[in-house]
Order: C-alpha cells, then sequence, then structure tokens
C-alpha cells in the first residue's frame, strides 16, 4: 500500500504488546475473574497503560477487530483447550469490541468431503462457533484460505457484533469499492 511502511511493526500506529492475551483482555474487558492475574510483570505493564491525568487505562478503548492467531484449536494441547473453551476470555473479547467490532480466529484445517460431520469430530470446529454464537455475535462468516502456506487449506471465523457487518460481507467488487472511495 503507498505510504505504508515495508513492516507493520514499523508502523508508528503499532503498539506491541507481548503480554498474556488471555489476561490481558479479561483483566480489561470482563467483570469475572477467569485466572490468577496476579503476576507482577502484569502489575508492572499496567502501570505503563495507566493515563496519570485521570487515572484510566489506555488500552480499554474498544478495538475494530481483534485478530486471534493463536494456538491451532484442532491440536488437542492443554492451553489451547484452555484458550478455546474459556467462556470468560471469550466474553471479554465481545467486550473489547466496538458495537460494529469484527472477531477473527483461526479453525485449523479446513474439512474435506470425507470428514466427519463437525460435531462428530476432535478438532473443536464445532464447540469454538457454538461458543462464539452463544458470546452474541450477529453474524458469522467461515473463510478458507488455501494459499496460506500451509499443507492444506485452512479455515477462519469472521464473526461480526452487528447485522451490519454481514451487509458489508456480501458486498461484490464494484460495491466495496465504491463504498472504500466515497
Amino acid at each position: 500500500l503507498v505510504g505504508s511502511t515495508p513492516s507493520c511493526f514499523d508502523d508508528p500506529r503499532t503498539d506491541l504488546k507481548c503480554e498474556d492475551a488471555l489476561a490481558w483482555f479479561i483483566d480489561r474487558f470482563s467483570d469475572e475473574t477467569g485466572i490468577d492475574s496476579s503476576d507482577d510483570d502484569a502489575d508492572d505493564n499496567d502501570e505503563e497503560d495507566t493515563d496519570e491525568e485521570d487515572g484510566t487505562d489506555e488500552y480499554s478503548l474498544p478495538f475494530d477487530i481483534i485478530i486471534m492467531d493463536a494456538l491451532d484449536p484442532q491440536d488437542n494441547i492443554e492451553f489451547a483447550d484452555a484458550l478455546y473453551s474459556n467462556n470468560v476470555f471469550l466474553d471479554s473479547l465481545y467486550e473489547a469490541l466496538t458495537d460494529d467490532g469484527v472477531f477473527v480466529l483461526q479453525l485449523g484445517e479446513s474439512p474435506g468431503g470425507s470428514d466427519v460431520a463437525e460435531e462428530l469430530n476432535e478438532k473443536n470446529r464445532h464447540q469454538i462457533m457454538s461458543m462464539v454464537e452463544d458470546a452474541g455475535f450477529q453474524s458469522m462468516h467461515i473463510y478458507e484460505e488455501s494459499h496460506c502456506g500451509f499443507g492444506y487449506p485452512w479455515s477462519f471465523l469472521v464473526a461480526c457484533k452487528s447485522e451490519a457487518c454481514r451487509f458489508l460481507w456480501y458486498l461484490n467488487e464494484a460495491e466495496k469499492s465504491l463504498d472504500i472511495q466515497y
């Protein structure tokens, strides 16, 4: 893109945080406590994030989009299971989005024609999609990408907080161009 930096990490708008995202979102956007967030490092980082004038957390403002590219949900690893089955975390992600916010997460390898039904397999996809719907997302779309460098096509879930996103999702190329330019 014209005017962009060669790397998003070099963009002055980037504020990269290398923290526990589970704790970060729950601490800022959840009324419940689903984890132990008494880590000393997390407390130090919170002080840096607080505005000295009014004591507010600059990172408590909602996001337009959250992209979660964590562990593969089909891998039955203890942390992946905790990450993808934590209602408190998912609810905090929902609350962290603007009213028209979008949540994107990977669902792992796309199913093939001979795979068993989603509800019957061990890949967690059905459970994740049900939890996202239960969190309150109004529109969900599956996006399959076969050019992302994996051996097989990969699936992503695009979940929208509002119905307006559904309309935007189905715009054709000409309508998108007009929407961007005007």
